[in-house]
């Protein structure tokens, strides 16, 4: 069994239990990558109003099971 590789290694920071309890020592190449990310989800998204009707309807889809 052949296991999946990505590139995104690069993005668990050496600090990472600091940036759990100090979010700001994250380092600048990650947070600026992952904030470009963020960017662009709420771009594919809409916003807040969509991403509200996504999670509406993700939680009616739950109930009707």
């Amino acid at each position: 069994m052949q296991t999946p590789t990505t590139d995104n290694h690069w993005l668990k920071a050496a600090n990472w239990q600091e940036v759990l309890e100090d979010p700001d020592s994250l380092p600048a190449d990650i947070r600026s990558y992952l904030e470009t990310q963020n960017q662009t989800a709420d771009q594919w998204l809409g916003g807040e109003t969509s991403r509200q009707w996504i999670i509406d309807e993700l939680k009616a889809t739950i109930r009707d099971r």
